[in-house]
């Protein structure tokens, strides 16, 4: 599950399936993504529009206990 940041730079990762996609390459609860492929999501909608057509590896930025790291997700 995904939420918006309050101040609408971010998408905060609210609840991660066991076994999904998202939990095999690291993500986890409180999770905040900023970018993804150096393209800044600001939400939820921004996340969606720039995933809608797109295949192969992302690079996407989160921001976990103060510290920015990259997760690569194929």
């Amino acid at each position: 599950k995904l939420e918006n940041n309050s101040n609408n730079k971010g998408v905060i990762v609210s609840d991660i399936e066991e076994g999904s996609p998202a939990e095999l390459v690291g993500l986890q609860e409180g999770d905040l993504i900023t970018a993804i492929n150096r393209t800044r999501i600001n939400n939820v909608a921004d996340l969606r529009s720039y995933l809608k057509d797109k295949k192969g590896v992302f690079a996407v930025n989160i921001i976990r206990d103060n510290y920015s790291q990259y997760l690569m997700i194929r």
